[in-house]
C-alpha cells in the first residue's frame, strides 16, 4: 500500500499538475519581465509555503492535542485560496483590437 500511495501521486498527479504549470506562469507574465516574475513568485512561494508548512502544522498538531483536525483544515483552506486564486486569473493577452466585420 505504501508503493500504491507514493507511485500514483508521482506517476499521474504531479505530471497531471506541473506539466501545464510551465505554460501557465508563462502567459502570466509578459515577456519583458517574465523571468523575474516567474522567479520570484517561484522562490517567495517556496519560502511561505514550502518553509513555514511544517511550522505551522506541527504547531496545529500541539494545539488540536495530537490530533490532525487542525492540520486538514488548514489544508483546506489553503487549497480554497489556491482555488479561487486560479478563478480569478484573466487572459492577460485578450486583444483590445475590435475584429473586422466581414459582409
Amino acid at each position: 500500500m505504501t508503493i500504491i500511495a507514493v507511485v500514483i501521486p508521482f506517476a499521474f498527479v504531479y505530471p497531471a499538475v506541473y506539466g501545464p504549470e510551465a505554460a501557465l506562469f508563462s502567459e502570466l507574465f509578459d515577456t519583458r519581465v517574465r523571468y523575474t516574475g516567474i522567479s520570484f513568485v517561484y522562490q517567495f512561494s517556496g519560502i511561505f509555503a514550502s518553509g513555514l508548512t511544517p511550522i505551522i502544522a506541527t504547531a496545529l498538531l500541539a494545539l488540536g492535542g495530537g490530533k490532525p483536525w487542525l492540520i486538514c483544515l488548514y489544508i483546506l483552506v489553503v487549497s480554497v485560496i489556491s482555488a479561487l486564486s486560479v478563478y480569478v486569473m484573466t487572459d492577460r493577452h485578450k486583444s483590445n483590437i475590435t475584429p473586422i466585420k466581414r459582409w
